[in-house]
């Protein structure tokens, strides 16, 4: 491909799990403007509105993969969550509108309240903690400014060698020989390559080549997660048995391990609308999370 007839994308939070998976993902025949907190703090919306229209060039795409996700600390950093989560969107989606561009953005099963499973896009959200909030406020955004919009609504993220629950679990069982994990939390582990070769495939198969008023067509909400549900027990039991690590892992209630951000019971997402739509597969949890194992050792 021509390297001057590649589609350009500014992708925000380059450095974060999904960001970075992005990049792997896109990079290769797309030209890809990285934007992380080494060019601006997204907390800052001043300076967000100057970095977006001081770009040399209009992109055809803006990808927002920054947030704030420090569930437990945003029920103290109420203001800082908000901007991050809600404003900031706002000022990206605005600038998406009025350069005539889709808008593509994550979002997350905390948007719900757990009384249910298996939830879909059309079901109604209710958040428990300050992160669901804000990162509601700013689904809301997008869908009131930027008609050409997709909110991927993602649960349970990892990648290998970062900060989350699979890294957590292979650090302690270095210095432990059990450890106690809340078993009445239901979700579905995620892997970062999952969501960002599925989101380069919509990209690459329908968002670079369509018409701007066929995107419309697919714009929206999508719940992008594995196939298949787990609670945290038994998810850090599997981590165990793919890693090879020979230790025993307790099954407690979330009573034993309060923590200062309510979290859902039930945020397992059903994954039917965008199978449909896009015509793709999605890998069960395990298999992913035994990709991700073996493609790290």
């Amino acid at each position: 491909m021509n390297h001057k007839m590649r589609k350009s994308i500014i992708i925000f939070g380059v450095n974060g799990q999904v960001g970075h998976s992005l990049v792997l993902a896109l990079h290769s025949y797309t030209n890809i403007i990285p934007i992380s907190r080494k060019n601006v703090d997204i907390s800052d919306i001043d300076k967000l509105s100057i970095l977006l229209n001081n770009f040399d060039i209009i992109p055809d795409l803006i990808i927002n993969a920054s947030a704030y996700t420090a569930v437990d600390k945003a029920e103290k950093e109420i203001d800082l969550c908000n901007i991050i989560n809600n404003k900031s969107v706002e000022i990206m989606a605005l600038y998406c509108k009025n350069k005539n561009i889709p808008f593509i953005h994550y979002s997350t099963d905390y948007v719900f309240d757990g009384d249910n499973s298996n939830y879909t896009e059309i079901d109604i959200p209710n958040p428990l903690n300050i992160y669901g909030k804000t990162k509601l406020l700013g689904e809301q955004a997008i869908q009131e400014i930027n008609p050409t919009h997709f909110i991927f609504r993602t649960s349970w993220v990892y990648d290998f060698g970062r900060t989350n629950f699979l890294s957590a679990m292979l650090k302690l069982s270095q210095s432990k020989d059990e450890i106690k994990v809340v078993n009445d939390q239901f979700g579905t582990p995620t892997w970062s390559m999952t969501i960002a070769n599925i989101t380069a495939y919509i990209i690459n198969s329908y968002i670079f080549t369509k018409k701007h008023d066929q995107i419309k067509d697919y714009s929206g909400i999508y719940n992008l997660v594995s196939e298949g549900d787990t609670n945290w027990c038994d998810y850090a039991k599997k981590i165990f048995e793919y890693a090879n690590i020979n230790i025993k892992v307790v099954g407690i209630p979330s009573l034993e391990y309060p923590m200062p951000a309510k979290r859902p019971k039930y945020s397992i997402l059903n994954v039917e609308k965008i199978k449909k739509t896009f015509n793709i597969d999605i890998p069960m949890w395990e298999d992913a999370l035994k990709c991700c194992l073996y493609a790290y050792n």
